[in-house]
């Protein structure tokens, strides 16, 4: 039967480690959804992809492209800096807000849910 789907976005807190709740063989939701479109449509995920390594690991689940989201917040220019072998940061750096540009209206929501986006520890003086 086609249904006239064009391709398949999941987004999961964690799309290489999230296992459903009633996790019976230890298989990922994300390798789960492939297996069950067996490529007749592409399948894109998000979810807490910060790293190249990430990213690699994602695409190795079989998906047709992954998403980035935190990773693209904490670092705007992550595609160059990969392209050009740098490391990309993991957690936000508060300090570096106005370099990034983030607009206020996100930095008051990812104050607001705490644990969203990783966020680097200023140190006391």
């Amino acid at each position: 039967m086609e249904l006239g789907v064009d391709y398949i976005h999941a987004s999961l807190a964690n799309l290489l480690t999230d296992r459903p709740i009633d996790d019976s063989d230890g298989q990922s939701i994300v390798s789960r959804i492939v297996e069950r479109v067996a490529k007749r449509v592409p399948v894109l995920a998000a979810g807490s992809i910060l790293t190249p390594d990430h990213a690699s690991r994602a695409v190795d689940t079989g998906l047709s492209m992954v998403a980035l989201g935190r990773g693209l917040i904490i670092n705007p220019d992550w595609v160059s800096r990969v392209q050009q072998g740098q490391e990309v940061d993991v957690e936000l750096d508060p300090a570096k807000l106005p370099a990034i540009e983030i607009p206020q209206k996100l930095w008051a929501i990812i104050q607001g849910f705490q644990g969203w986006i990783p966020l680097k520890q200023q140190k006391s003086a």
